[in-house]
């Protein structure tokens, strides 16, 4: 094989497929990316047997082949280098790669070693606007469970709504919940799948990428399988059965208040400092009070030593609030990470009892119509 490429080009693509490629102690081939080049193309694959990443990209290509690389190494000497082009050529025993004045020698692994994820039929799926699968995979993502005893939480589920016709996307992690649909009609024949964490976060920044396109999505019982122009990312799904999750949404509520979004980020980051601050206090709780015209917080240290509190305005719809107050307990990491993934002006914050999930919702319209749901604390 012996190829000339575009040095930003390669390198934009190897950073995409290094979150594909296996790290560690994994067999050596899985470390490696596969080029493959022939006509006016060359096609770069990374893989660790749960997740594929293909990509296309030109290239003067004057002697067709393939060979298997380094990928860590080949990303870092490549990102390096100077010149608009990289040349790579191989001799079935180690690859030359020269950019500007720099030259680089890699070992290659044998073509035929790489395990490529086999091609089967994906019968059922839909298209829809890369932007719009991007922020539904990015907004639940913030909710996937990392414990691995519950596997099947460790992802976002995705499923067609009958009723509405919607793609439904949510995730939890058993403390909070977060449910997004789209906000036009979408028809598919998923019954339900649950993608996980780990292709979502190669698929969100994929559809960044590629805002202005439209992403074809396809999958079976086991595989998912996303396409975008000159990209392909096949992974396994996660094999498990997803909670209904709507249960835990109460069907209404009694008190609520409308906040401006970044005076309550903010508030919620001075009141988290103190837990950032002292490592005993990891995971407790931000109280909060609704007043008539504001939301108090509070935050208190694991020895009850130390304590902050801050005051944010806010427009609370029970004008009794102050005859009748209770305190919610929330987690305040979990309350950062809900506000700071949202893209609006006003929020409403809403809860029934001291021991009721709180509910935080956008105000005003938002394609995709998130909910979050974070699951109250003690302490």
């Amino acid at each position: 094989m012996k190829i000339s490429i575009d040095r930003k080009k390669i390198t934009e693509a190897l950073t995409t497929l290094a979150k594909a490629a296996a790290r560690g102690n994994a067999m050596p081939i899985l470390t490696c990316v596969l080029l493959r080049a022939e006509g006016d193309a060359v096609r770069l694959t990374a893989s660790d047997l749960d997740i594929e990443v293909t990509l296309a990209l030109p290239a003067a290509v004057a002697e067709t082949g393939g060979c298997a690389l380094p990928a860590a190494q080949l990303r870092a000497i490549v990102s390096r280098m100077t010149g608009e082009r990289i040349d790579i050529a191989d001799d079935g025993q180690r690859a030359r790669v020269a950019g500007g004045r720099a030259k680089a020698h890699l070992p290659v692994l044998p073509l035929g070693d790489f395990p490529l994820i086999p091609a089967v039929n994906l019968p059922a799926g839909l298209d829809l606007p890369a932007s719009r699968l991007a922020a539904m995979l990015e907004a639940c993502s913030i909710a996937t469970s990392t414990d691995g005893t519950r596997w099947y939480l460790a992802g976002v589920f995705l499923h067609h709504d009958a009723e509405d016709g919607c793609l439904h996307g949510a995730a939890t992690d058993g403390h909070r919940l977060v449910w997004v649909r789209t906000g036009e009609a979408t028809a598919t024949a998923w019954s339900g799948i649950i993608v996980p964490a780990s292709a979502v976060s190669v698929m969100v920044p994929a559809c960044r990428a590629h805002d202005a396109d439209q992403a074809e999505v396809r999958a079976s019982d086991s595989k998912i399988r996303l396409s975008l122009p000159g990209l392909t990312i096949t992974s396994k799904l996660v094999d498990g059965t997803f909670p209904d999750y709507r249960r835990v949404v109460p069907p209404a509520f009694t008190r609520s208040a409308r906040i401006g979004r970044a005076a309550l980020l903010d508030a919620v980051g001075r009141v988290n400092a103190l837990a950032n601050e002292d490592t005993n206090s990891k995971g407790r709780a931000i109280h909060m009070t609704h007043h008539a015209t504001s939301l108090a917080l509070r935050r208190t240290a694991a020895e009850a030593s130390s304590s902050i509190t801050d005051e944010v305005d806010a427009v609370v719809s029970d004008q009794a609030v102050d005859a009748d107050p209770f305190v919610v307990g929330v987690n305040g990491v979990y309350l950062a990470a809900a506000l700071g993934s949202l893209d609006c002006e006003t929020v409403d914050l809403a809860t029934n009892d001291a021991m009721a999930p709180l509910r935080l919702t956008p105000v005003g319209e938002h394609g995709l119509a998130p909910i979050h749901i974070i699951m109250p604390m003690r302490g």
